[in-house]
Parts: structure tokens; sequence; C-alpha cells
């Protein structure tokens, strides 16, 4: 036989013998749990769950709450599609694992409601109690004294508490706060209303009980753009931009058409699950890119810079105190001798809240910034004295009687004419921001009612449906 022959075969022996002496036997993995689990989240996972899997988005989750135990990441968001494991790992075998590693200290779990919540911690306390926890964790005890599900202590002064998210946990300090999908469904997470009251309890009562140097693991599936994780990045910033959140986003479908999940969820599955719920849910639920699911009235602006010397005026829609912005902004026309056929250019776009001085200051500021020739007010008879202190300031000021249906003014100035509006760069973020995510239904309509009012003010392209269909009421007289 051929010396080539012979080192073949012998490759070939060397690796089936390599293959059978590498596969993990049960009895081994439960060995290596014992021995290894105390430090490696998954090892424990699979030690006392053994038909525990771990495919690579577990994997990259388990990384994430390592650090948030080391103390490496103090604020950490996780999105994630429906049904991947995320509480699982997160409120139950990642906080079983903490308390084993943390005896001492103290954790907060929140859900939609106290009853899912103290799910959660009921397995968590129960598995405490386990021989194998114990195997993993000699030391551990429970306080025998203090065992209810939702509120529960060990023996070193640590404790868990259970809290759903609208309710209050006054008088409870953590030094761990876990938020576990804070909305329930559709209809709560596309509920203004809910979604508010859940931001006001996470910055009123949840943030207000951690200790110093403690940290908060988000996890959730997002549904829309205003939700608790889309708020907590709008306020605090993501680390890579300088915040202080870390975000693990998750899609099920990578840019490059990959499955998460391949083996639960081949492609074929994923197609059938997007033609199933549509693109929007599909687009927030499964690929964490949170469309809102109420149809938008502005769709992708137009960026282009005003040409130079452009006549410019101002429109304001003011508000002073409260939760109100005010609200100005800056244009003009490309030819304005014949405004119909004319291009609307937005110079500025701003956004703000302050007291009555302050926002003197500001407009004054704009005001010269952007050379406006004239400023037009949007005002009630409270709001007149607004035109007498500017004017003491040298501006031109003019006065427009305020509307009562805004939305029907956004839609027939702003919406009517959007594809011959043009907006710089120097329109800020937050501004674009109101303006693109307007709704008859939304809770701040100043940056678009503001639009609307400078193009009514410049009177660009088609004809007011106020005056399109005027002649109607002369029709109607005759009969």
């Amino acid at each position: 036989m051929p010396d080539i022959d012979k080192r073949e075969i012998l490759d070939v022996i060397l690796e089936e013998s390599l293959k059978k002496f590498s596969t993990i036997k049960p009895e081994d993995r439960k060995l290596y749990g014992k021995n290894y689990g105390r430090d490696d989240l998954l090892a424990f996972a699979r030690y006392i769950d053994p038909n525990f899997v771990t495919p690579h988005h577990i994997r990259l989750i388990a990384e994430k709450l390592e650090a948030v135990e080391r103390g490496e990441i103090k604020r950490l968001i996780i999105s994630i599609p429906p049904r991947f494991g995320k509480s699982y790992l997160t409120s139950q075998i990642f906080l079983s694992w903490f308390m084993g590693r943390n005896p001492k200290r103290e954790v907060i779990l929140a859900s939609y409601n106290d009853s899912k919540a103290e799910e959660y911690t009921r397995w968590v306390r129960d598995t405490c109690r386990y021989e194998l926890f114990r195997q993993v964790f000699p030391d551990f005890e429970m306080n025998e004294n203090k065992q209810a599900a939702g509120e529960w202590y060990t023996a070193a002064g640590g404790k868990v508490l259970a809290a759903g998210i609208k309710g209050g946990v006054t008088g409870y300090g953590a030094n761990l706060m876990l938020i576990d999908d804070p909305v329930k469904d559709f209809e709560q997470a596309t509920s203004d209303i809910i979604q508010e009251k859940i931001w006001n309890r996470y910055r009123a009562d949840i943030r207000s009980r951690l200790y110093p140097g403690a940290a908060i693991v988000v996890i959730m599936t997002r549904w829309a753009s205003n939700d608790l994780a889309g708020r907590l990045i709008l306020q605090e910033g993501l680390v890579c931009d300088g915040g202080k959140w870390e975000m693990l986003s998750l899609p099920i479908l990578s840019a490059d058409g990959v499955s998460l999940w391949p083996e639960a969820y081949p492609l074929s599955e994923i197609q059938d699950i997007r033609e199933s719920v549509g693109e929007k849910i599909f687009q927030a639920l499964y690929q964490q890119t949170p469309v809102d699911l109420i149809d938008r009235i502005f769709s992708d602006p137009i960026f282009r810079e005003a040409p130079e010397g452009l006549p410019v005026i101002g429109y304001l829609d003011p508000a002073f105190g409260g939760n109100d912005y005010c609200a100005l902004t800056t244009g003009g026309l490309t030819d304005p001798d014949n405004a119909k056929d004319s291009k609307a250019h937005i110079t500025g776009g701003y956004v703000w809240r302050s007291q009555i001085d302050k926002s003197y200051d500001m407009i004054e500021r704009i005001y010269k910034q952007e050379k406006l020739r004239k400023l037009w007010i949007e005002s009630n008879q409270a709001q007149r004295i607004l035109k007498y202190e500017l004017e003491k300031r040298s501006m031109n000021i003019g006065l427009v009687d305020s509307v009562k249906d805004k939305h029907f003014r956004i839609i027939n100035y702003a919406k009517q004419n959007w594809g011959n509006i043009y907006f710089s760069k120097n329109v800020t973020p937050e501004y674009m921001k109101q303006l693109l995510s307007y709704t008859e239904l939304s809770k701040d309509k100043d940056a678009a009612d503001s639009l609307a009012g400078l193009i009514q003010q410049l009177g660009i392209g088609q004809t007011p449906l106020s005056n399109r269909y005027s002649g109607l009421a002369n029709f109607f007289r005759r009969f």
C-alpha cells in the first residue's frame, strides 16, 4: 500500500477518534456545571436545566449579563423578538445565579404587572432551595422567616422583590433593577397614555430606588419608538454616542438575511411570520426597529440648503411653562413672485420648553441669527403681550389668530406641500423628531403646527382646501 494511502487512512482514524473523545456527555456537562457554574452563567444554566440550549443570541445576552454582575455595565438595554428565551435567561436563571454570587445584594424585578413579576421571583426562590443550586453555591442560605414568592430574603440580608411596572416600590432599595417587558401587549404598547404612565413611574419611583453604583437591565420586545427603551435612549443616550446605555439589539434577520436562531426560526418560518403580522409589526417586534404602528403624516424629508440671500421669515407657536413646547420655524421661497410654483426652504426649526423671560432671549437670538424680515406669532388674547415685548427688542412682529383645528391646518398646508418643502441641516433633531412622529393623536403638535403656519404665510403650492371649496357655500345658498 502506498505511503500516501496509509497517511490518509491514519488521518481519518485520528479524526474519528478525536470526535468521539470530544463529544460532551451529559455527565461531563453536569460535572463542568458543578465545578464552574459559580463563575460561568451558561455553565450554571446547563447544570440546573439539562435541556437548556445556548444558541448565538443566548450567548450574546449571557456575556452582557455577566458584565453587569461584574460591575462593568451599569445600564443595559436588551431588545429581542418574542419567544427567544430572554425572560428565562435574564429574569430567572441570571437572577438566581446573581443571588448565589451576591447573597447580600438587593434586587427589584419589575414587569408589566405584579403577578408576572412574582412568577419570575417565585421560580428564582424555588431554584435557590434546590440541592443542585447548593452544590454550586454551598454557602448560600435562605432566610427561613421571609420566603414569600414576591418578597424573599437571604440569610445574609439580601432580598428579591417583585413589582409591577405600574405599581409602587416605595421603601425598598436595589443594587440591581431588572425590568422585563414593561408592556403586556399591542394595546398597551400603542397607548400614549400607558407609555406616559410607565415613563413617569420609572422616573419618579423605580429609578429613585437605586443605591449608588446600582445597575439597571431593561430587557424587552420593542413595539413603538416612544416605549421605555426609546425614551431612555433619547434622554440619556447610548454608550457608543457618549451616553449612558449599553444597547444589545437582536433582530430576527440580520442585514445579510441570516436568521438569528435558524434551528428554531428557519427563513421559511420567518417569512410566514412576516406575511402574517404585516411589515410594520414585523419591523417592530421581530427586527427591533420600531416604526410607529399608527400611520404617520410625513414621510422622509428632503434636505437641501437654501440659496444665498433668500428672504426669510419666521413663525412662532408659543408656550410658556408647563409641558407644551415653543416651536419656531424659519424659511423663505425660492420665487416669491410666483408663490404657487415656488419651493419653500426651511432654514431653521426649533422646539424648546422654557419660562417666558428665557424664551424672549431665545426668540431674539434666532431672529438675529436667521436674519428674519418678519416673525409671525400665533396668538390669543393672553399672549398678545408678546408682540409688545418683542417689538421693544427691535423685531418686526405680526400676529396670527390661533386656530382650534390644528390638525386640519397641518394637513392643509404642511402635508399637501410636503414634496415642495426643503429642510436645512440646521433644523434641530428634536424639531425634526417631533415633526416626523406627528399624527392626529400626537401629544406634541408644536413643530408640525409651526411649519404649517409658516407655509400658510408663505402661500406656496396648492390652493388650500378651505379656498378650493369655498364656492360651495354660494352654491348652496341658491337652494
